[in-house]
């Protein structure tokens, strides 16, 4: 009996450890390697770049080189080559923290929480005080101008 229960504590243990490196932001997920790299994987396990040179050529497939996104999608780090894929509005977020005028799966969300502020300016052609509105147009997460209607699916 004593044994069974220290194998569950050990294998919870073993799961706590694994849950800490989880993500909620695609800000908190990094290359698995430095160069041409196809995986993402938490920052504090992806490695340290500086003054690595990588050839610029672009390998096909999920490359970072070949224009793919790191985000953060339940939370596990990922790459993928389209950061604007939804099936509703509801998968979409701004993807600036101030004055947005884009948005992008909210896989890809930037955390805003440690942003230092926004003016209080509302911008035209914005997110701000109204001004547009975040929809999924063709699987695509779109802003468009308050008073446009999304197309009928």
């Amino acid at each position: 009996m004593k044994a069974i229960i220290l194998a569950v504590v050990f294998l919870g243990s073993i799961l706590l450890a694994l849950g800490a490196e989880e993500c909620t932001y695609a800000s908190e997920c990094g290359p698995a390697r430095c160069c041409h790299a196809n995986r993402a994987v938490p920052l504090a396990q992806a490695p340290n770049c500086d003054g690595v040179a990588c050839a610029l050529y672009c390998r096909p497939g999920l490359d970072l080189t070949c224009g793919s996104h790191i985000g953060c999608y339940k939370s596990e780090c990922i790459v993928s080559n389209n950061n604007k894929y939804c099936t509703d509005a509801s998968d979409c977020v701004p993807r600036q923290c101030c004055h947005a005028t884009e948005a992008v799966n909210k896989a890809f969300g930037l955390d805003c929480s440690k942003e230092a502020g926004c003016t209080a300016v509302c911008e035209p052609g914005t997110l701000d005080c109204g001004n547009a509105f975040i929809t999924c147009i063709d699987n695509e997460c779109t802003v468009l101008p308050q008073g446009a209607s999304a197309p009928a699916k």
